[in-house]
């Protein structure tokens, strides 16, 4: 008897990294945070944009077929370049379910305080050196340290 592969979550997680095509200000940021969380909001996808370095690192969650077609709407998006998935994974549980857009802009320093990611950013490596391992354990010390109070996922501040 063969045996067939199902999907046994219906929710997906998508994380994928990209290059901004120019510098980034804070107004920027906040626009495109207002637009995505909106987008997000109605479509009922979650996640985490991160911006460090002039690279962005974005999770989305959410049913497998919304999260595609938003991915596929992100990379025709003209703000960045070089969009590169490093992990595209059946969910059981959403990692970011109360934010229809988290925002993390850390630097890199801060970004090696989470657990098992030190080297990797203390080395300066680009974000699309990530494997899929180490962009599972930024999500992982993301989410540790909001609950801990570390960092909260929030607009961009002002200078």
């Amino acid at each position: 008897m063969a045996m067939t592969t199902r999907r046994l979550a219906a929710e997906n997680m998508l994380i994928y990294t990209s290059a901004a095509t120019r510098p980034m200000t804070l107004d920027d940021l906040r626009a495109l945070l207002r637009a995505a969380r909106a987008h997000n909001a109605a479509a009922g996808i979650s996640g985490l944009l991160l911006h460090v370095d002039g690279a962005f690192l974005q999770v989305l969650e959410g049913r497998h077929e919304l999260v595609q077609a938003l991915y596929a709407r992100i990379r025709r998006d003209s703000r960045h370049t070089g969009a590169y998935v490093l992990l595209d994974t059946p969910i059981v549980r959403r990692s970011f379910g109360d934010w229809s857009m988290a925002y993390a802009g850390m630097t890199r320093a801060e970004l090696g305080t989470l657990p098992g990611l030190s080297d990797f950013f203390l080395r300066g490596d680009q974000l699309s050196a990530l494997s899929p391992g180490l962009a599972q354990a930024l999500v992982r010390g993301f989410v540790e340290a909001c609950a801990s109070g570390r960092v909260r996922p929030d607009t961009p501040a002002a200078d």
